[in-house]
């Protein structure tokens, strides 16, 4: 399939960003990481598109002043992100999946998340395990709840025992937001 064949929009004043094939074969909720829905979100959701599916992308900021941070913008996306309380991000996210049934049937769908989406990605396949076909986490900071924000009351190493599906989780080697000894614990 190329890229000619996919079709994209944003949903409802930019709350998502939706990507699809011509003839999906199944749906994956993207989840972006704290600097908000930019081009690399996007980019992710048309490739999977481009391979055949439904890729959407709820925007977790579309409450807050502020959607996007760049990337040389460091302390404006921690303070975006330490503005997310887990039962709204996982409320939006459950939205989410109802949008992809909505325009995929009834089939669980895929979840992959980077770095804070990561985490949400975990948290999703817990509370959401007969939706979530599989999740994969891309750097997946603060999987370990209260550590970042007081709104984030979550512990995601917790909920990992409720997960039925597939999960697959990538860290990086030397990386300062996930230290060694967390990815020892997730392990």
């Amino acid at each position: 399939m190329s890229v000619t064949d996919v079709h994209t929009e944003w949903l409802e004043d930019r709350a998502a960003y939706l990507a699809r094939a011509a003839r999906p074969r199944g749906g994956v909720l993207v989840i972006h990481e704290g600097f908000g829905l930019n081009e690399h979100a996007q980019a992710v959701c048309r490739r999977l598109a481009a391979e055949g599916f439904t890729a959407l992308a709820p925007d977790l900021y579309r409450r807050g002043p502020h959607r996007l941070a760049g990337y040389d913008q460091y302390d404006k996306a921690v303070a975006m992100l330490r503005s997310l309380p887990d039962e709204q991000v996982l409320a939006d996210l459950a939205g989410g999946l109802d949008r992809l049934h909505a325009l995929c049937g009834p089939s669980p769908a895929g979840v992959v998340g980077f770095r804070i989406g990561g985490r949400y990605a975990l948290l999703l396949a817990a509370r959401e395990r007969t939706r979530v076909a599989a999740a994969v986490s891309y750097y997946g900071s603060g999987i370990d709840a209260g550590t970042f924000s007081s709104l984030w009351t979550l512990d995601a190493l917790g909920e990992a025992p409720n997960i039925a599906a597939p999960l697959l989780l990538f860290f990086a080697g030397h990386d300062a937001t996930v230290t060694e000894a967390e990815v020892a614990r997730i392990e």
